[in-house]
């Protein structure tokens, strides 16, 4: 089982300047595509995951969260991509909430 509510530190790699920096997803539909952003690889293959996918929910041209799903190796088809791209949106609004932010 994968904690939820993990807080990773911000740091100088590819995920965090992804994410972060370019606001861009991170994709990784296989092992070897998770390994060259998370760190953490082999821990969440152990857990059964061959599959991953971060994208950052971007408010007012700032990261102010992220949306980590994980899965099956070659899970994150172009379709399920683009669909998961126009439900962003709407995990963007809870963002707009005052004070969702300190907590």
């Amino acid at each position: 089982r994968f904690p939820i509510g993990n807080v990773d530190p911000v740091g100088d790699d590819p995920w965090n300047r992804a994410i972060l920096g370019e606001r861009r997803p991170v994709i990784g539909n296989d092992v070897a595509g998770m390994a060259r952003f998370l760190p953490e690889t082999d821990g969440l293959v152990a857990m059964g995951y061959g599959a991953c996918a971060c994208f950052p929910i971007v408010v007012a041209g700032a990261t102010r969260g992220v949306v980590a799903l994980l899965g099956d190796t070659g899970i994150f088809s172009p379709k399920a991509l683009a669909d998961i791209d126009a439900l962003l949106p709407i995990a963007a609004l809870i963002f707009t909430f005052e004070g969702i932010s300190e907590r």
